[in-house]
C-alpha cells in the first residue's frame, strides 16, 4: 500500500513537472523569438500608437511575433467597438485593422479601456509627461488632465 502511494505521488509529481516544463519552454521560445526580432523594429511604440488614432483611441500596444514576423499590435476603441490594429514595424503605417471578436480579447480590451482614464489622471498628477492628456504617448487625450 505504501509503495503504491509513493509510486502515485512520484507519477503525479512527474506529470506536473513535465507539463510545467512544456509551458515554460513554449513561453521561453516566444520570448526568445521576440528578443531576436525586436532589433528590426524601426518604429517606436509611441509612434506606432499615434499611427492608430484614426482607427480609434489606442488603449494598449505590444510588439509580438506572428507567423514568424515582427509586428506592433494595438488595441483601439471607437465608440463601443474594439479593434486590433497592426502597425508595420518598419514604416509605422497601419497595415491591417480587424474588429476584436474573441471573448478573451474583448474582455482584455474592455478592462484596459476602463483602466485608461484613471491611470492617465494618476500619471498626470505624478508628473509623468502626460500633461497634454496623453497625446504625448499617442493615447488620444483631450488635453484636460482629468479627462
Amino acid at each position: 500500500m505504501k509503495s503504491t502511494a509513493i509510486g502515485l505521488a512520484f507519477i503525479l509529481a512527474w506529470v506536473v513537472a513535465v507539463s510545467t516544463g512544456w509551458a515554460q519552454t513554449s513561453e521561453d521560445k516566444e520570448h526568445a523569438e521576440l528578443a531576436k526580432a525586436l532589433p528590426a523594429g524601426k518604429v517606436a511604440l509611441e509612434s506606432g500608437l499615434a499611427a492608430t488614432v484614426r482607427e480609434g483611441k489606442p488603449i494598449s500596444g505590444k510588439y509580438e511575433v506572428e507567423e514568424g514576423k515582427l509586428q506592433l499590435s494595438v488595441y483601439t476603441v471607437k465608440g463601443d467597438k474594439f479593434s486590433e490594429v497592426i502597425v508595420d514595424h518598419a514604416t509605422g503605417k497601419v497595415a491591417k485593422v480587424e474588429p476584436l471578436s474573441k471573448p478573451d480579447d474583448l474582455k482584455a480590451a474592455k478592462a484596459q479601456n476602463e483602466a485608461m482614464p484613471s491611470g492617465r489622471r494618476r500619471h498626470a498628477r505624478q508628473g509623468h509627461g502626460v500633461e497634454d492628456g496623453g497625446r504625448e504617448a499617442g493615447l488620444g487625450g483631450s488635453g484636460d488632465k482629468d479627462a
